[in-house]
This record gives C-alpha cells, structure tokens and sequence, in this order.
C-alpha cells in the first residue's frame, strides 16, 4: 500500500527487519519502524521496488513477520 497525507509518499506496512535486511539498498531513503518514505520528486528506482515486492511477497508466503 502506498499512501501520502501530507509530505512524503509512504509504502507500508513492512516489518524493520525487513527493511534492516534491505539496508543497503535503502541507504538515503527515510523510513521508520513500518514504513519506507520517498518523494514524487526522488521516487525509488523500478527495480528496486520490484525486488523489494517479490522479497516481501516470499517473506509473507514463508510465515515472515507480520507488519508492525
């Protein structure tokens, strides 16, 4: 889901070891315990949020964390 209420685009949920197993992929994106921030202005790449929908998707198949 992305959502925006005022400043920044927001994809949630995800879970922080999710986005602390993506960290160097993620390094200049804002994010905080759930959620990853990014700008219509600084979008994130096409193949980055491909890789993270399908790495999020086997983690949801697999019994992962659910979003916190």
């Amino acid at each position: 889901m992305v959502r925006r209420l005022e400043g920044p685009l927001q994809h949630l949920p995800l879970t922080n070891a999710f986005l602390e197993a993506h960290a160097d992929a993620l390094k200049g994106c804002r994010r905080t315990k759930g959620s990853l921030h990014f700008t219509p202005e600084a979008p994130l790449p096409e193949a980055l949020v491909e890789r993270l929908v399908l790495d999020r998707l086997a983690d949801l198949e697999g019994g992962g964390d659910k979003p916190t």
